[in-house]
């Protein structure tokens, strides 16, 4: 027999097709109305999730438009503190990918009052941290049809200028050109002026201005292993040297070279956290690693180790698409295939416990509802859908929490077919089978009344797209705290860069938080002790 959802619900119900009376709410992308977040917190959705691949119901661009209207609305808000903001976000390493804080940061040059401006572009180092960053930064400048002026060039020029030579000369090896842009092209509008003599030979080497000198023995070696043809005997072993030595990465390897395992096990001292995740595919596929070998352990051994980890600032979205991905055991586009080793998996799993800021347990009771509604299935990055991420987030909440429930939920309730205990590969995989159609997003509270099940703080993880239902959130969490005698709160995490929240705002027993966020954990403990 069904349960009858809401039967024993002793108060003013209204259907989530309605606006509550009284109440200041909007209609979503579904048709459902809803309460409209601060712009503050739509500026962070942003930020953190941005907007690839759009919605269910908006597309990328769409999304995009209406994602940067609102950055502008912060900036014109307060847009000191919008700068603030959005270095933070960057520079913690909280947002999926940084390209929606470099646009941001560009949106702040263009619409923000002269002091933003300046502020902006003296941080241009702090959210740029790489080329590949400031060529972005410059394209995105162009679109919006922002010129060089004096404060962007003293901008771009100290980006260069502030670097110790040995970051530099990374720099424009490892970065060398994206988006129609190069080191070429912005040392030769910005015009940093160098005082250091092997700074300025750089300068000159990157413009082709004179011809190298033999102030920097990388770029020497750089220009040697860029002349080595991989078909000539003993030109192997040469590379590895000249690898080993200067510490070369993978970018500045010649592409012919990287078919050769003796060419990887070279580079993988030199490869950081994320460099290892994102090869790790094609690093078991080519053989450098295979099971129990020396390389191996010791690649598991830098995914388990808190400091690398923290150091890295690794976002648990690649570590989920790694998961994902390298037990898949195929590139996306089918042409690397590998079989995936069991140690790796496994360390995997504890760097995605690790990615995410540690706090303690609250010894609280969660209800974790996880919206596996048709409108999950978009994709919340790369070749995650937004259902995936939330299961894996809401498993990550249990796995520190212990004292749970955790279900899935559309328009009814849905046996997820795992637990925390399961694997993140496990809980992906049946995730991804769950596609199912309208949303109820009341059905936690209305389900935890019916069973009598004493909760103190519900978790939706969603994208706040609902539309199905004879009551809304709001009023349901009322009526079970009002029939329970408890005071629960409601936790929503949202996946989606919208507008949109079916937590009340103001509400002191409703939280919006971003989902994927690092930081999320924290929020959580502190708002459920408090």
């Amino acid at each position: 027999m069904g349960i009858n959802y809401g039967k024993n619900l002793s108060t003013k119900k209204t259907p989530q097709g309605q606006p509550i009376f009284g109440k200041d709410m909007v209609q979503n992308n579904a048709g459902g109305f809803v309460f409209k977040t601060d712009p503050w917190v739509v500026l962070d959705r942003f930020l953190i999730l941005g907007t690839e691949g759009g919605t269910y119901y908006c597309s990328e661009a769409k999304a995009t438009v209406k994602a940067g209207d609102n950055v502008v609305a912060c900036i014109k808000l307060d847009g000191e503190k919008a700068l603030k903001r959005i270095i933070e976000v960057s520079d913690k390493g909280l947002c999926i990918k940084n390209d929606s804080c470099i646009i941001a940061l560009a949106l702040c040059m263009v619409h923000g009052t002269v002091r933003v401006r300046q502020e902006a572009y003296s941080s241009i180092s702090k959210v740029c941290r790489i080329g590949t960053h400031l060529f972005h930064l410059a394209s995105y400048l162009e679109d919006l049809g922002k010129g060089w002026s004096r404060g962007s060039r003293r901008g771009f020029a100290n980006w260069y200028l502030n670097r110790k030579t040995d970051s530099l000369v990374d720099q424009v090896l490892k970065y060398r050109q994206r988006d129609g842009w190069s080191h070429r092209d912005i040392l030769r509008l910005a015009h940093p002026v160098a005082t250091n003599p092997e700074t300025k030979s750089i300068f000159n080497w990157v413009t082709k201005r004179e011809q190298l000198k033999a102030v920097q023995a990388k770029i020497t070696a750089f220009e040697e292993l860029q002349k080595l043809d991989p078909t000539t005997e003993g030109s192997i072993d040469k590379a590895c040297a000249l690898i080993t030595e200067h510490g070369f990465q993978r970018e500045m390897v010649p592409t012919p070279f990287l078919n050769q395992v003796k060419i990887w096990e070279a580079l993988l001292p030199n490869m950081g956290l994320t460099a290892i995740i994102r090869n790790l595919g094609v690093l078991t596929a080519n053989g450098t690693l295979t099971p129990l070998a020396s390389t191996t352990l010791k690649v598991i051994e830098t995914l388990e180790n808190p400091e690398v980890v923290a150091k890295s600032r690794i976002h648990p979205m690649t570590v989920l698409l790694a998961i994902k991905n390298y037990s898949h055991g195929q590139g996306l586009r089918g042409a690397t295939i590998w079989k995936p080793i069991q140690g790796i998996e496994d360390a995997l799993e504890n760097t995605l416990q690790l990615a995410y800021k540690n706090s303690p347990p609250t010894n609280k009771r969660f209800f974790l509802g996880i919206d596996v509604s048709g409108s999950m299935s978009s994709y919340s990055s790369g070749n995650i859908t937004a259902a995936e991420a939330a299961a894996a987030t809401a498993a990550v909440i249990a796995k520190r929490e212990k004292n749970y429930v955790m279900m899935g939920f559309s328009g009814t309730f849905i046996d997820l077919g795992f637990t925390a205990k399961d694997s993140m590969q496990t809980i992906l995989t049946k995730t991804a089978d769950l596609n199912f159609g309208y949303t109820n997003y009341a059905l936690p509270m209305i389900y935890a009344l019916e069973k009598k099940i004493p909760v103190d703080v519900f978790v939706v993880l969603t994208d706040n797209e609902t539309w199905h239902g004879n009551i809304h959130p709001t009023q349901a969490l009322a009526a079970y705290n009002k029939l329970m005698g408890r005071v629960a709160k409601l936790v929503v995490v949202g996946f989606t860069a919208t507008e949109f929240s079916i937590a009340e705002q103001g509400n002191p027993n409703m939280l919006d938080i971003v989902g994927m966020d690092p930081s999320f954990m924290e929020a959580i403990e502190k708002f459920a002790v408090m």
